[in-house]
């Protein structure tokens, strides 16, 4: 198998390279009102999953079937040696900082000498200038802003993670790598914008792939078994698959980290039909069909948070028709939280959470990294029901938001989305039964005031209310939700503009859990 473990040491290179491809990255979450009123935390679904109860589920149970809570141990069930003890790594500053060299290297020779791209042609003059000019605002589109920059800080994130770096500490790396690109690595002015996307989304696209690829590995494993989860995991976070090569850990039996699995973890597949009319919408795509991956990572209210990220979810969303068919990437973890005083069997918690926001289905596009800080409240009713309520302020230190007038934007700045910081409000409620949220509403409110872009600043308003039925033990479920959004933009010499649409969801749910 060694040339196996070789494989997939390829594969983790070939998609840092990809990913990395073009300026640092590569091409690159619950209810449509509240994706696209962006700042709404509420609207990532919170199923769980008790990973002792998955064996024999499907492909997906597969995956982390062994990974149920408390150590395991297979050589005392077949006889076989036991696995090496595990250790915590130490910070190797060499390690990290080799990988993340590499990864400004590499997308620099594939821009400079296969694509020749004007901008990669770098010299000492360029650096002198780009220090002079300092940081503005580029011109790029909002995809490679939005989601290809946070996916190559998540590279520099985890080469510095999965050499024994802890999330602040390596969100250090990403910032320090997207400086080193910005300054020295393009002859175009450095970008702020791009340095706030991939700094803040790569900490938080990093720490979701880093845990989640040490989730579907399993370091006792062997055989094709082995490959099969290193082959994933390298997926996922290809630059501490780069570093598990380097190691020898590839193949390497011992046993897994202590925090491998987490207190609970749930995945949905939902298939959707949508609906959308009102002025928002316009001619644009007013009936899509899609689907929707959505997972949770632990639990808000199991124990203490004593690192980032002990809690989160994520939520992916596919879509067509529509502008971008990846149309919602979202996720959002808790950084530190602190248990509040209760009455009786509820239970309360203000949490300090860094959420990623990435929406584009046209005429809508939003992208942002919010600090968000929550009241979250959780009341068992009677019948198995749980009230989980959660409601707070987010502030976002850039927020991209496409506005209108695009051919006079295009004209000026370059982009039909304008830059600026937000603040918002946001609250939901949902009644959970068995992990089903049988009842969800949300509501939001946020502002941006335009600091780059045609426009003053904007006002989005936002609500959805949601309900489902359960079927085959809350295997599946059924629902439907309606939803409405309104955007209210105001301009300098042009007149203000205020838009509203309304959309109506039907959906379709496997919860594995």
């Amino acid at each position: 198998m060694k040339n196996g473990w070789r494989v997939i040491g390829v594969v983790a290179l070939a998609v840092t390279a990809f990913g990395a491809g073009s300026a640092p990255a590569a091409d690159g979450v619950e209810t449509e009102a509240i994706a696209e009123g962006q700042l709404l935390q509420g609207a990532l679904p919170a199923p769980r999953l008790t990973l002792a109860g998955l064996p024999g589920d499907d492909v997906l149970s597969e995956l982390v079937s062994d990974a149920a809570p408390g150590p395991k141990n297979p050589a005392a069930e077949t006889g076989a040696a036991a696995p090496a003890p595990w250790v915590a790594k130490e910070r190797r500053l060499g390690f990290a900082a080799g990988t993340v060299v590499l990864l400004e290297a590499l997308p620099w020779t594939v821009n400079r000498y296969l694509n020749k791209s004007e901008f990669a042609y770098i010299s000492v003059d360029t650096v002198r200038q780009n220090l002079e000019t300092g940081f503005t605002y580029d011109r790029d589109s909002f995809h490679t802003d939005q989601s290809s920059h946070p996916f190559h800080g998540s590279l520099f994130f985890n080469a510095a993670r999965s050499n024994g770096y802890s999330f602040w500490e390596s969100g250090a790396f990403a910032f320090l790598g997207s400086f080193a690109w910005e300054v020295g690595m393009e002859s175009e002015p450095p970008a702020f914008n791009d340095l706030v996307n991939t700094t803040l989304g790569g900490m938080d696209k990093g720490e979701v792939f880093h845990r989640l690829a040490t989730l579907v590995r399993d370091n006792t494993a062997r055989g094709s078994s082995r490959f099969w989860r290193e082959l994933g995991a390298a997926a996922l976070d290809p630059a501490g698959t780069f570093t598990r090569l380097l190691n020898g850990e590839l193949n390497k039996y011992y046993e897994n980290p202590p925090d491998r699995v987490p207190t609970r973890f749930v995945v949905n597949l939902e298939a959707f039909f949508r609906t959308r009319v009102g002025s928002l919408v316009g001619d644009e795509n007013n009936n899509q069909g899609g689907a929707e991956f959505r997972a949770r990572y632990g639990d808000p209210f199991d124990g203490e948070h004593h690192t980032p990220y002990e809690y989160f979810d994520v939520a992916l969303t596919l879509t067509y028709p529509a502008s971008a068919f990846i149309s919602r990437a979202e996720s959002r973890g808790v950084l530190t939280s602190r248990a509040l005083g209760g009455g009786g069997k509820s239970k309360q918690r203000l949490a300090l959470l860094l959420h990623f926001n990435y929406y584009d289905n046209a005429p809508v596009a939003f992208g942002a990294e919010s600090f968000d800080l929550d009241h979250q409240l959780l009341l068992p009713l009677a019948h198995d029901v749980e009230l989980r309520t959660e409601a707070g302020i987010s502030a976002a230190p850039l927020a991209a938001l496409e506005v209108d007038y695009l051919d006079l934007a295009t004209l000026i700045f370059g982009r039909s989305f304008d830059y600026g910081p937000s603040a918002g409000l946001h609250a939901a409620a949902r009644f959970r039964r068995h992990e089903i949220d049988l009842v969800k509403l949300s509501w939001g409110l946020f502002w941006q005031s335009t600091l780059d872009g045609v426009s003053d600043g904007s006002r989005v308003h936002s609500f959805a209310a949601e309900a489902r039925v359960p079927l085959l033990g809350g295997r599946y479920s059924v629902g439907a939700e309606w939803s409405w959004i309104n955007r209210m933009t105001s301009y300098d010499i042009l007149p203000s503009i205020d838009k509203s649409r309304t959309a109506v969801r039907v959906f379709g749910t496997v919860t594995f859990r």
